[in-house]
């Protein structure tokens, strides 16, 4: 295709997570089929080739009207075929380029993003109009669309994010002898789950005694988490990483048994798992999850084969996920192909395709 696709989104980068790395790779694989342009607020790391920075850094408003000024004239020379919005604030501006030039656009929802409970009139008001205006709107989990529903019907497909999949030797050399080893990624915010895997420690310290805790990553939740630790006696068997390297992360997914982020939905402040990327990460490195059954995590983890779901608000139940981990998992079923398989299942290479399909 000879076409121009041109994607904007808040930030365009290879080291940020989240959103912005759904950008990233959307970009870089989009390439290998289409001709790619992007818009982006602007990033203290490296700049990438064809993506348009805005000057601005602070100001939301700003970076939006010098994105939808700088695309505006060079549609005037150079027209896009069609526009992906990777967020419905963005999807703002390519409502506003479909009136001017009649270019359709594709806009991505995620989740949190579009949480009813969170908006106000004016907010649902546009959210409504974007989505109502856009010739496909693309949801990261089944939960996502029930979500964008709530706006109206629209015409949705479900995409779920890809990642990069890497085949990983599976030695379980790099696990450390006699202990049992638990570990979680993420910011460390309310809805991961921390907390109540936390209050859940003492019963599987009980069970067993070897077992050790490692959290990775940093967030507004820290101390609190710190604190229930403190407050448990526990802090013989948990460690507090802090922000991990790329090198850092891949030694501690190979030398956990078990990857453990029981996310739960935290509706006063409208928070919610659209998806779970990580739990796919942890997956393509042979790791059973334990996982939350709220957002689109049941999306995510294939109960049964890749992990467990249980009940993130509730400390006995994430307990008891743990200990049929390694009373009946462990050592014992063959899991590990089943995790690799739904790993691989969810590379860029197949997921591209699907968005190909659309444009």
């Amino acid at each position: 295709m000879d076409k121009k696709i041109t994607i904007f989104t808040p930030y365009l980068s290879k080291t940020m997570g989240g959103i912005q790395n759904l950008s990233f790779n959307l970009f870089k694989y989009l390439k290998e089929y289409v001709k790619v342009s992007a818009y982006s607020g602007n990033i203290n790391d490296e700049k990438i080739k064809g993506v348009y920075y805005s000057k601005y850094n602070n100001s939301q408003i700003k970076i939006g009207y010098d994105l939808f000024k700088k695309s505006y004239y060079d549609f005037k020379k150079n027209k896009s075929y069609i526009n992906i919005a990777l967020t419905w604030k963005l999807g703002i501006i390519t409502y506003l380029l479909k009136i001017l030039y009649n270019i359709p656009y594709i806009v991505y929802v995620h989740g949190n993003d579009i949480y009813p409970d969170n908006k106000n009139f004016v907010e649902k008001f546009v959210i409504k109009r974007v989505l109502k205006n856009a010739n496909k709107i693309i949801a990261n989990s089944k939960f996502t669309k029930k979500l964008c529903n709530t706006y109206g019907e629209f015409n949705i497909k479900v995409i779920h994010p890809g990642i990069d999949y890497k085949n990983i030797k599976i030695d379980n050399k790099n696990k450390v002898k006699n202990r049992k080893i638990l570990f979680t990624l993420s910011r460390l915010e309310q809805r991961k789950g921390i907390d109540n895997t936390l209050r859940a420690m003492p019963e599987i310290i009980s069970r067993y005694p070897d077992i050790h805790y490692y959290i990775g990553g940093k967030g507004p939740y820290n101390k609190i988490l710190k604190q229930i630790v403190s407050e448990l006696n526990i802090e013989n068997y948990v460690t507090f990483l802090g922000f991990i390297s790329e090198e850092q992360k891949d030694e501690m997914y190979k030398k956990c048994d078990l990857f453990v982020m029981p996310s739960y939905e935290v509706k006063k402040d409208g928070s919610v798992e659209g998806f779970g990327i990580v739990y796919l990460e942890a997956n393509m490195y042979g790791k059973f999850v334990i996982a939350g059954n709220s957002g689109g995590i049941l999306d995510a983890v294939n109960h049964g084969k890749t992990g467990l779901i249980v009940d993130g608000g509730d400390p006995k139940s994430i307990s008891e996920g743990i200990i049929k981990f390694y009373e009946e998992y462990y050592n014992k079923k063959n899991y590990q192909e089943d995790c690799i398989r739904w790993a691989e299942k969810h590379d860029w290479n197949n997921i591209i395709n699907q968005v190909l399909d659309l444009l």
